[in-house]
């Protein structure tokens, strides 16, 4: 008959609570949140356990001063293994923990029979983990198996001693307990709550689950002791027992308090009334007793007794009046240190889904959050909200699932003016955010920006070029929208002193005073802002046989300070706008191409693919790392040059309007300072 108990309680009340303190054997099952403790008191208790959760990540709880089997744990990632020297393989390692462990067990005990070695591995591609036991004898205690990794680590080369790569799980203190995962047993990933790396076993081949606990049922192997596993008489440090000095972290707010209920509830400790801080004590939180319940600092049950909680930094401790009062003379208040031991991830999954704004803002082009304050968000160690961050994911961040996934940034340039980066990755710095929620814990962005597109928050069905005029609001599509509004707003009066002198210069520099030519060029350059949604379908060549006549100068007005740096582009390399990888292209209204360093050659093999991209309503954008993508494209296309004929007309052609530009100002730096 199995006598095996099951119960539901979260870390670390089930001993406090004594629902399976009687039991000898003692399990924790990590697969289940919140993690459920198990009890049996023989083998039969355990097998029934082990059947019940086959699967589950069950782990070995080892308490109090019975004997038990020395145990190794081993950790290595592979990238640290690349970085030690000299260089080792697994294999060698492998060889020189076998060794530096039966030198070991012959030093505390020369009987001991090399064949009771057991070994346990859950390594994979990624990290190369070990668990190093026996079967042939036990030691007196928890400290004895602390001094016992201690004498094996010395036994290593000094690239494999570190705390990080020979864990010693015992070394906890004599009133602590620790845990081991059994055998079969899968590894819990933090951060998505998968299972990985199973413990299997690698040596006796045949040994049974029991071969490989470290405190087994029926275990009659000798209790060894030895001179060498003395344990050293060091001061027992009572490390964050003090009594919190007070902070002044500000007004308490209501996700404050909800996580402090989460503490409380987290750690069984009930029977209180929370309230709020005070104004002079801003970081206590009083409890006051409203029913009868056990109190964990003082192991007994109270009826009228209150508490409090004090928050230091990110820290919180439980202190109870009663253990403050029956205190030891020259000793600090008692205290009890609240945690959660769930991830951040798991934690995150648990509480309300974060609401998706309901007007788009990374579109808005009047919002002017960008990526950059996001990170600001992480770089300032401030606390935010929930709310606070996932407004600001998607004030920044879209993605697009397709075959290769899209990411899409929102960027501001020196001069105010706002764009989007797209890529396949998002690559991030290790960024950490402050959530007020999780008690100012910090959570990685990334963790966070993968929450909102599972939540749906940026996540589009596609992207693709939708401008639309001043006056119109912005429209709402499940396409994510690349246009960001003109940089220019309508003015209610012109301001002469800057229109003037631009007037003058179109007329009579760029139209070499041709009327006709001049109400032409401003008509089609309004056009460009009056029906964002169509392409002017003509090309503008503005030519004139002698350089430095500055025909660049309106262009750049025109397409910087009215249409904004993100819809403009200028540039003299045709194979970027021609030819593969043109995303300078991608989005714009106005491309102007300059002839400075082209050959007349290199125009006219590319005659033929410009004239199309006058007419064509759609452009096919190749980025690096991403599919082609055809996107709508209502840009009009300028050329200056000073060559004759740069393009090449054919009869009927009515889609090049050609301008002479005049050489009357020509030199003239008085003119055009």
């Amino acid at each position: 008959m199995s006598q095996s108990v099951f119960k539901d309680a979260p870390a670390p009340c089930g001993f406090k609570a004594s629902d399976i303190g009687a039991y000898f054997y003692k399990i924790r099952d990590d697969t289940v949140r919140p993690r459920q403790f198990l009890g049996a008191d023989n083998a039969d208790g355990i097998e029934a356990i082990l059947s019940e959760r086959e699967g589950h990540s069950l782990h070995e709880i080892i308490d109090g001063d019975e004997p038990l089997r020395p145990i190794i744990d081993f950790d290595l990632s592979q990238e640290v293994l690349d970085t030690i020297e000299p260089k080792l393989t697994r294999k060698e390692i492998g060889n020189l923990l076998y060794r530096a462990f039966i030198e070991t067990c012959h030093e505390i005990f020369p009987e001991w029979n090399d064949k009771t070695l057991t070994i346990a591995s859950s390594s994979d591609a990624k990290k190369m983990s070990l668990h190093i036991s026996t079967t042939g004898m036990r030691l007196p205690n928890i400290a004895k198996v602390s001094v016992f990794t201690e004498l094996f680590r010395e036994k290593l080369p000094v690239g494999l001693q570190k705390k990080g790569i020979i864990d010693n799980i015992a070394n906890v203190g004599p009133s602590k307990s620790f845990s081991l995962r059994m055998l079969g047993s899968p590894k819990i990933d933090k951060e998505t709550g998968s299972h990985k790396r199973v413990k299997k076993v690698m040596y006796p081949k045949d040994g049974s689950v029991f071969d490989f606990m470290i405190r087994p049922p029926n275990d009659e192997s000798e209790v060894v002791d030895s001179p060498l596993l003395k344990v050293p008489e060091t001061e027992v440090k009572r490390s964050n027992d003090t009594v919190p000095e007070v902070s002044t972290n500000g007004e308490a707010t209501q996700a404050d308090f909800d996580f402090v209920e989460s503490l409380l509830e987290e750690n069984c400790i009930e029977g209180y009334t929370l309230s709020f801080p005070s104004e002079n004590i801003p970081d206590l939180f009083p409890l006051t007793r409203n029913s009868p319940s056990q109190c964990p600092l003082c192991d007994r049950e109270h009826t009228s007794d209150n508490a409090y909680i004090i928050r230091k930094n990110k820290s919180f401790r439980f202190y109870c009046h009663r253990a403050n009062h029956e205190r030891k003379p020259g000793t600090r208040n008692p205290s009890k240190k609240l945690t959660i031991n769930e991830t951040a991830l798991n934690r995150e999954k648990k509480l309300p889904s974060p609401v998706k704004l309901e007007q788009s803002r990374i579109s808005n082009p009047k919002d002017r959050f960008v990526w950059w304050d996001l990170i600001r968000m992480c770089t300032t160690g401030k606390k935010f909200s929930r709310t606070e961050v996932y407004e600001a994911i998607q004030s920044t961040v879209a993605y697009i699932q397709k075959k290769i996934p899209i990411w899409i940034l929102k960027h501001k340039d020196s001069e105010n003016g706002l764009y989007f980066d797209m890529g396949a990755e998002l690559k991030l710095a290790k960024f950490e955010i402050k959530i007020i929620e999780y008690g100012g814990e910090s959570v990685k962005l990334k963790t966070l920006i993968d929450q909102a597109v599972i939540k749906g928050l940026i996540v589009y069905e596609d992207y693709d070029f939708l401008p639309y005029p001043i006056s119109v609001s912005q429209p709402d599509s499940d396409f994510f929208n690349l246009f960001l509004g003109f940089l220019a707003k309508p003015a209610t009066k012109v301001n002469k002193e800057i229109m003037d002198p631009i007037l003058w210069h179109v007329l009579n520099v760029i139209c070499s005073g041709d009327e006709k030519l001049n109400e032409y060029i401003w008509n089609w350059w309004a056009y460009l802002v009056q029906k964002p949604e169509k392409k002017p379908r003509t090309i503008l060549v503005l030519k004139s046989t002698l350089q430095q006549c500055e025909k660049n100068i309106i262009t750049d007005f025109i397409g910087d300070k009215v249409l904004g740096e993100h819809l403009h582009y200028a540039g003299s390399d045709l194979e970027k706008m021609l030819e593969r990888f043109n995303s300078v292209i991608q989005a714009r209204k106005l491309i102007v191409m300059n002839e400075t360093g082209m050959s007349s050659g290199e125009w006219h093999r590319f005659n033929g693919h410009l004239k199309s991209l006058i007419t064509e309503g759609k452009v096919s954008i190749e980025r690096k790392g991403l599919e082609t993508k055809r996107l709508k494209d209502f840009a009009g296309y300028m050329v200056t040059s000073n060559q004759d004929a740069p393009l090449k007309i054919d009869i009927g052609d009515s889609r090049i309007v050609c301008f002479d530009v005049s050489a009357r100002c020509r030199g003239n730096m008085a003119y055009f300072n």
